[in-house]
């Protein structure tokens, strides 16, 4: 039973479930970012001349 109310009030892995819902949301947004744009994306980089 110590064990349960130790690892209830334990609040030693809040911060690393922060920074995963912080990394979940980024990727997301580029996952919904590259599919909005990226067909767009790939023709201008596709259009300009080469550099080199």
């Amino acid at each position: 039973m110590a064990i349960i109310k130790r690892l209830i009030h334990e609040d030693e892995g809040q911060g690393m479930a922060e920074y995963a819902l912080i990394l979940i949301f980024i990727a997301v947004a580029c996952i919904a970012g590259y599919t909005m744009f990226g067909q767009a994306l790939n023709a201008k980089v596709s259009s300009m001349p080469a550099a080199f």
